[in-house]
């Protein structure tokens, strides 16, 4: 069947069609400014579309997606009884869900509406005026008779189970469980925090007196497992091994100790955290790799605040914060990174005014400017670099290299007066006992294993992240999923609390609002099925029971509350018994023969 021949001249309608009468059809055409309008024959078409089968309402319109196109949409609607919807223009993912719900307000089942695609498909394409318009016909055709066979369907409705999974017991993950534990109140709320580890608590039990707080690490963490005992069912040395179902009703397996049970939870929250990448490690990537030249001690931030403390700085005379970014580890330019740096060189200095403390960095984030005026207000002396990658490790320090003749690559704080200091050929050199380099994060080597377990995205160096940082922070493809901490890019302890509290009211939230799903499920229809099972042993989401019958048969039955609408089964189906609802097979096939395949 070519492009330009009418719906049912060949072919004819399909046995649905034959057998029930055709609905009422209205069809709009946008003329997208005049983008469409100035590459297809829209006279011709109109023509012909208003020639095909159950069309009663044909109407073109420069902008169908603006205000005053959708009042004469929905007028249309009421007035010509129309029972069916075609709008042919630009991608149903542009405009596509905004005249669905015009066409319910007026009275349409969503799914009694199409979109074709004659933007994308057709005008920007296609250079030769007569194939574009009769591609666009053919298209607009496939899509009037897949809306001709269409069914009404309703959204699935369901209440969320009353119960979250955390996982992970740093800072984040016990930050979440006593927020929900507050923001639940009395009401009856089933929280579980699971811990890959023996002991709670992550990195920051290593830290003596972490930034800003004024008492150990040790004891913020038991402040915060003293807000959630006998509240929080708290599981250590617990892994998630698998997860099926969907948002509200998540059916998660757990490995407690090697004994793996199988949970229910409404809402998954992320807390794993991040590890730090060692000495040996940074001495792989630029400009670290030099790092074996100095005569000195190296150590990174988090080096320097472990409890009990790792060096004597009665020893120490002159020491080196070195604050730069490193492309080849990932989230090197954290703002974290600086922040801790900053903090650090103040505490030293102010707790050995003898000592010289030097600070080299690239650039300081506006937001810091209070951390930075406080540590040059005690004595810590500034290096600014134009380019960090000019920095190189000597025998006694570091030499910040300089192009022959440019001395304004490098600016030096005028209060710098150490001994330490001191200009050589093309650069400068600072002497020290000890250099501290950042303690830059990177995702647990189990990240993306827990990425794939979940059906979360990672990015490109493992750290989780979601669908747009700005529309919905913190969410997850999946609705009832979450993120926090530095799992997702590296954060300080009063980010995490301050994320833990959003996390734990978008939680409460979501399980105390009904969701709502699109009925993308899967149907099999029971006269067809031969009861094989290949449907049921491809399904992985594990939503397909075989069912037994009165006569000993089997046959196939989809689990909605499981289903995730991938549509597998349709494809292994031999028989075809399985269908994704609201899209048809035989609405597929109608399509198909509209456009001559």
């Amino acid at each position: 069947m070519a492009f330009g021949e009418s719906l049912g001249e060949t072919r004819g309608e399909t046995r649905e069609m034959k057998t029930r009468e055709i609905p009422r059809i209205g069809v709009v055409l946008c003329h997208c400014g005049t983008e469409i309008r100035e590459a297809l024959d829209l006279a011709q078409l109109e023509k012909q579309i208003a020639a095909m089968p159950g069309v009663v309402y044909l109407k073109a319109e420069a902008y169908p997606c603006s205000r005053p196109g959708i009042a004469t949409l929905t007028k249309a609607i009421r007035e010509r009884r129309l029972e069916r919807v075609v709008i042919a223009g630009c991608t149903p993912r542009l405009h596509g869900g905004l005249l669905a719900q015009a066409c319910e307000s007026a009275g349409l089942n969503r799914w009694f509406v199409d979109m074709a695609n004659i933007r994308e498909h057709c005008s920007r394409v296609h250079t030769d005026k007569a194939r574009a318009t009769e591609k666009a016909k053919a298209l607009i055709g496939a899509s009037i008779r897949k809306v001709g066979l269409a069914r009404s369907y309703e959204a699935v409705r369901m209440k969320p189970r009353n119960s979250v999974l955390v996982i992970g017991g740093g800072v984040s993950g016990l930050g979440v469980a006593a927020e929900l534990v507050n923001l639940r109140g009395d009401l009856p709320l089933d929280i579980t925090l699971i811990e890959k580890e023996n002991t709670p608590g992550g990195v920051l039990l290593r830290l003596q007196k972490p930034y800003p707080y004024r008492k150990a690490a040790g004891d913020i963490i038991k402040e915060k497992l003293s807000k959630i005992e006998g509240k929080v069912k708290l599981l250590k040395q617990t892994e998630v091994v698998s997860l099926m179902g969907a948002p509200g009703h998540y059916l998660v397996r757990l490995s407690d100790k090697g004994n793996v049970e199988e949970h229910e939870f409404g809402a998954i929250v992320v807390a794993t955290g991040a590890d730090c990448v060692n000495l040996k490690q940074l001495a792989e990537v630029e400009p670290l790799n030099t790092m074996s030249s100095f005569s000195g001690r190296i150590i990174t931030q988090i080096d320097l605040e472990t409890e009990p403390p790792i060096v004597d700085f009665k020893t120490v005379h002159s020491v080196l914060f070195v604050s730069i970014s490193v492309p080849e580890l990932s989230h090197s330019g954290s703002r974290v990174y600086s922040l801790v740096a900053l903090n650090n060189a103040a505490v030293l200095k102010e707790t050995n005014p003898e000592l010289e403390v030097w600070f080299l960095f690239k650039d300081v984030p506006s937001d810091l400017e209070r951390e930075f005026a406080r540590a040059k207000s005690v004595g810590v002396m500034f290096v600014r670099l134009d380019d960090e990658r000019t920095i190189e490790f000597v025998k006694n320090g570091l030499r910040v290299g300089m192009p022959a003749g440019d001395s304004g690559s490098v600016r030096v704080d005028s209060a710098a007066r150490g001994e330490a200091f001191a200009y050589v050929d093309n650069g400068l050199e600072i002497k020290g006992d000890l250099v501290v380099l950042p303690t830059f994060l990177r995702p647990r080597v189990d990240s993306r294993g827990l990425a794939e377990r979940l059906r979360i995205p990672v990015d490109a160096h493992g750290f989780f992240i979601e669908p747009h940082i700005k529309l919905r922070p913190g969410d997850f493809i999946e609705r009832g999923i979450f993120v926090v901490g530095s799992c997702h890019s590296p954060a300080s302890i009063l980010e995490s609390s301050s994320q833990a509290m959003v996390v734990a009211s978008r939680v409460s939230r979501f399980l105390g609002s009904e969701i709502v799903r699109t009925p993308f499920l899967s149907q099999i229809d029971q006269k067809v099925c031969r009861g094989c099972s290949r449907c049921a042993e491809a399904c992985r989401w594990d939503a397909i029971e075989m069912t037994p019958l009165d006569n000993g048969l089997k046959l196939a039955r989809v689990n909605d509350t499981l289903c995730t609408g991938c549509g597998v089964c349709s494809t292994v189906c031999i028989n075809g018994a399985p269908s994704l609802a609201p899209v048809s097979q035989d609405q597929i096939r109608a399509m198909v023969e509209a456009v001559g395949a």
